[in-house]
């Protein structure tokens, strides 16, 4: 259980607890923790270490288009603040006829 919570999403969380719970010794918890951070780093940098290269292959594509994704990108944030703006402006449009409705005077 100890080896394995580091890995498996969700159960880092809950893992505290029931290792605390549990009867295992202080000096038992500690140097299996430790084995399984050595044993997880060591698997996540070899990992990235093996998809290095096509990572840098992919990169180097993408370097070609580098302006374009920036441009596309600011675009669709202009666009995304635009909508938020006019979808704001309207709801609080309609907030204001409502209350004129019921009132009868100009706010």
């Amino acid at each position: 259980f100890i080896l394995g919570f580091r890995v498996l999403y969700g159960l880092r969380t809950i893992s505290p607890f029931a290792v605390g719970t549990s009867n295992v010794r202080f000096r038992r918890f500690l140097a299996l923790d430790a084995l399984t951070a050595i044993l997880w780093s060591a698997g996540i940098a070899l990992l990235g270490y093996s998809v290095r290269k096509g990572a840098e292959t992919l990169l180097g594509e993408v370097r070609r288009f580098e302006l374009w994704l920036f441009a596309g990108l600011a675009a669709a944030g202009v666009l995304l603040w635009l909508a938020h703006h006019v979808h704001r402006r309207r709801k609080n449009g309609r907030a204001l006829a409502a209350r004129f409705e019921q009132t009868g005077k100009r706010i």
